[in-house]
């Protein structure tokens, strides 16, 4: 059975290539792809399962997430992608938290089942 982590580290994939793609066809100007680019160098990390990406990601996503948020409300014009992507964000922060969360709980399972079978070996 797979780790359930592992559902929240696709999804927040899926999730940070659908905001990359957002920003950069939203935008199409060099400010957009500025924006978009940022997010570039969370990708290794991300692919990966490296924890530490997925902590400091999650701090940006609050930028990303208000930032789009304010842009929505700011230009009615584009509010419906404005917020569309804000949502993708916002989704991408809870996968983001989840795969850190399920991680975690993960690691400490598996060191409390090695003891317990280290215990009881030593035992019997």
């Amino acid at each position: 059975m797979k780790p359930l982590s592992s559902y929240a580290r696709i999804a927040t994939l899926i999730a940070h290539a659908f905001l990359v793609m957002g920003l950069l066809l939203w935008t199409r100007n060099v400010l957009g792809a500025l924006v978009a680019a940022l997010l570039l160098p969370a990708l290794p990390g991300l692919w990966q399962g490296r924890v530490y990406t997925y902590q400091w990601l999650s701090l940006l996503l609050c930028f990303y997430s208000a930032a789009l948020l304010t842009e929505g409300v700011a230009s009615p014009a584009r509010k419906d992608v404005a917020w569309l992507l804000a949502g993708g964000a916002a989704l991408e922060f809870c996968a983001v938290v989840l795969f850190v969360r399920l991680t975690g709980r993960e690691r400490i399972a598996q060191t409390l089942t090695a003891q317990t079978a280290g215990s009881g070996g030593a035992s019997g």
